[in-house]
């Protein structure tokens, strides 16, 4: 079951707005999207979180039209249907604000489904790729990728973090449903 405020709340931050100028702009962010259909580019919902010397810095989500069908399949995974998307922007009109958060950025996504509806929703909408580097947090993640995030984050706490997602329940696929996990892992919760 879906909680009805979550797709009435305007987007955290203002759409085209990036973090504060007073913050530094984040080490990495982590994305999720969720789409309305088996079609990849029909991004139904986007939210991104940046993070900096773990601490969150950067809050970004809203709903999308995503021009296209949705599947009770997959409404029933999210709980977005049509009516929740009626007047919202669709992909090509915050493509900008979007490439603006990940771009030459460190982006995390889970098992880089992410990744492949961002870059079909930009070929779709006849937009350019968002160039990001691209980390799964699928499992080995940490493995794979420690290399390329020492760079970013400490890896003592990249440690903990992991630790703490093997001992949580899978949480429900949905971008506000991931989104928080990251924030509370993050703030040490």
């Amino acid at each position: 079951m879906s909680d009805p405020m979550l797709f009435s709340a305007p987007p955290i931050t203002e759409p085209g707005r990036l973090e504060d100028e007073a913050i530094a702009p984040p080490d990495f962010v982590v994305v999720d999207v969720e789409t309305a259909c088996s079609r990849v580019s029909s991004i139904c919902q986007i939210g991104v979180v940046g993070f900096r010397d773990g601490t969150e810095v950067l809050a970004y989500e809203t709903l999308v039209d995503p021009c296209d069908d949705f599947s009770s399949f997959n409404t029933r995974i999210h709980g977005i249907s049509s009516d929740h998307v009626i007047s919202k922007p669709t992909f090509a009109q915050i493509h900008a604000v979007i490439d603006r958060h990940l771009a030459g950025r460190i982006t995390v996504a889970h098992s880089l489904f992410d990744k492949g509806a961002l870059a079909s929703a930009c070929r779709v909408h006849d937009r350019q790729p968002i160039e990001t580097t691209w980390l799964d947090s699928a499992p080995g993640f940490y493995e794979r990728s420690a290399a390329l995030l020492a760079k970013a984050v400490d890896l003592r706490q990249l440690e903990a973090e992991r630790s703490a997602v093997e001992r949580s329940e899978p949480a429900p696929k949905r971008s506000a449903g991931s989104l928080p996990r990251w924030r509370g892992l993050h703030r040490g919760a």
